[in-house]
């Protein structure tokens, strides 16, 4: 149970003061005082506090920015009430905590617990996908791959389109963009891979048997892999369901044919996709 600074500003908050105990224009909230649930609000400011100072002594933080940040979570907790789920608050908390260190404004504005929560998981979003960025480029510029060959255009304005894949890079970065096992080592293997690696991934080696690899795309959007060895559909791996767009699946199928020949299902693990291709074009 929470005790002590923070416990203390946190039923001044609640009682309509600042954290410090001065007069604020806040109001108060509808928490009884000693109630458990401002135990745990005080808990959680607490938390954010101790991220802002690095772990340290929170004790500069100033009486606006305390009180704000008491306000926020107590108006959140109170809003739960006995729906608190103390334990995903905290990992908000810690989120937020990280979020404000590096936008210290949006402390002070109209933003909620909830609200703040939301802008730290999407910042957290951007900073992932900027680090799967930054090593893809990495990947790129160490194998020297060069672009990937685009062999099927259709759709509304072209907006579809067909790209073979046909450097170890490209298999490897599609696999890393749809977040499957494209680009791994050995089937099933999450190892990590380095740019040495990439000669010896399980499906550039197939590639060089025979396997054709198409990445299938709708402007930047990247929509799944077609694998093809001869005229058998071996796999399909696609992350959005194509049977609404009978005319795109057409095209595709159409192309492949004056590629391949007459298409058979070879897949095992997608055999359903696999024969609805083949059957409903």
């Amino acid at each position: 149970m929470e005790k002590g600074e923070s416990l203390y500003e946190a039923e001044n908050v609640v009682a309509g003061k600042t954290a410090f105990g001065k007069p604020s224009s806040l109001g108060q909230i509808p928490i009884p005082t000693g109630h458990v649930n401002v135990c745990h609000a005080a808990a959680l400011a607490r938390r954010v506090m101790t991220i802002l100072a690095d772990g340290g002594d929170y004790e500069f933080l100033p009486d606006d920015v305390r009180t704000a940040i008491h306000f926020k979570i107590l108006a959140f907790v109170s809003k739960q009430g006995r729906n608190l789920d103390y334990t995903s608050a905290h990992r908000s908390a810690c989120s937020i905590g990280g979020f404000l260190v590096e936008h210290p404004r949006a402390v002070l504005s109209k933003a909620g617990f909830l609200r703040l929560a939301q802008m730290a998981a999407q910042r957290a979003r951007e900073q992932a996908n900027q680090s799967i960025e930054d090593r893809i480029e990495h990947f790129r510029t160490r194998s020297e791959a060069p672009s990937r060959p685009t062999v099927w255009t259709g759709g509304v304005e072209g907006s579809y389109r067909i790209e073979e894949l046909t450097h170890p890079f490209h298999i490897w970065e599609e696999g890393n963009i749809l977040g499957n096992c494209l680009g791994d080592l050995k089937p099933g293997s999450r190892g990590t891979v380095s740019p040495d690696d990439l000669p010896y991934l399980h499906y550039w080696m197939a590639h060089k048997r025979g396997l054709a690899l198409y990445a299938l795309r709708k402007n930047d959007r990247h929509l799944g892999v077609i694998a093809i060895d001869g005229d058998r559909v071996k796999e399909m791996h696609l992350s959005v369901s194509m049977d609404q767009y009978p005319r795109v699946w057409r095209e595709m199928r159409d192309f492949l044919v004056r590629r391949h020949g007459p298409l058979r299902d070879a897949s095992i693990r997608h055999n359903g996709i696999v024969a609805r291709f083949i059957r409903n074009c």
